[in-house]
């Protein structure tokens, strides 16, 4: 079945956001030693060409882009930062995608919570401000680029298109046609051109991110805790514990370790442990 041209037409700018992206990324990816993994390519830690990774639950989840620390095209390492790139033509469904990229995005950090994650996300097009904000709110780092920028680009490529939810098949039609015939050399200009009405949004957005994957620690705080746990039935019951005069035993066996690890960007890693050895296994791993 022949895709809609207003889908098509859609698909083809997502793809370009995405290069634009990933040859940022990429950049930075160089630049500091980290190795960059993106869908549409084949890579021996992994099958077929897209970033699959599972979460908490092991669910997995397709992902656009992922910065690993020690990876290579042979293991994947130790994930830092989780991207994703979004486009929307008009502002129905935006949120759902915010709601979308959270699901996929959120309980995949968690799973790896020692790695404290960087979670960013590239909004093009039309976003509502509830949808951008969401994001925020979620702990992402929000790169949006209005679709007045798209349409700037499109006019310097020589594809005047102003997208919305009326626009006939017959414009999108021609946008496609216009955009399957750029040449290499023109489709290059035309994601700088794109890339450069990011602008300073762009800079602030990679400046957040190595000031994440740059973050000292600034502090430990360890809390050991001793002695078992009471249950009670009623709220008086435990009332009562907690009014009693309680005294600790000589010889109290060690009940869990609780570790904060702080960092100076005002990132944080919480760690609970039953057992001395796996709390100092995590305080190595954290020091890598």
């Amino acid at each position: 079945m022949a895709k809609a041209p207003g889908h098509q037409f859609g698909q083809m700018v997502g793809l370009l956001v995405e290069e634009i992206v990933k040859s940022v990324l990429q950049e930075f990816a160089d630049q500091f030693g980290y190795y960059l993994d993106a869908q549409g390519h084949r890579r021996k830690a992994r099958t077929g060409t897209k970033v699959t990774w599972t979460d908490k639950y092991d669910c997995e989840h397709d992902l656009d882009f992922v910065l690993e620390k020690d990876g290579t095209t042979d293991k994947r390492g130790r994930p830092l930062a989780f991207i994703e790139t979004a486009w929307r033509r008009y502002s129905r469904h935006s949120k759902n995608k915010a709601q979308e990229i959270q699901g996929a995005i959120l309980p995949t950090a968690e799973k790896h919570g020692w790695d404290a994650p960087f979670l960013g996300a590239v909004l093009v097009g039309i976003f509502t401000a509830s949808s951008i904000e969401q994001m925020k709110r979620a702990g992402f780092h929000t790169l949006y680029v209005h679709r007045s920028a798209i349409i700037g680009a499109f006019h310097t490529a020589g594809v005047p298109i102003d997208f919305a939810e009326d626009t006939p098949d017959r414009d999108f039609r021609i946008a496609v046609n216009a955009l399957q015939r750029l040449t290499t050399a023109q489709r290059e200009k035309f994601k700088k051109d794109l890339r450069h009405k990011m602008g300073q949004d762009f800079t602030k957005f990679v400046a957040e991110l190595a000031e994440a994957l740059g973050s000292k620690i600034r502090k430990i705080v360890v809390t050991p805790l001793f002695g078992a746990s009471s249950e009670f039935l009623t709220l008086d019951d435990a009332k009562r514990f907690l009014d009693a005069d309680m005294k600790s035993p000589a010889t109290v066996a060690l009940s869990k370790i609780d570790i904060l690890v702080c960092f100076n960007n005002g990132d944080r890693i919480d760690a609970s442990f039953q057992k001395p050895a796996k709390a100092r296994a995590f305080l190595d791993y954290v020091a890598k």
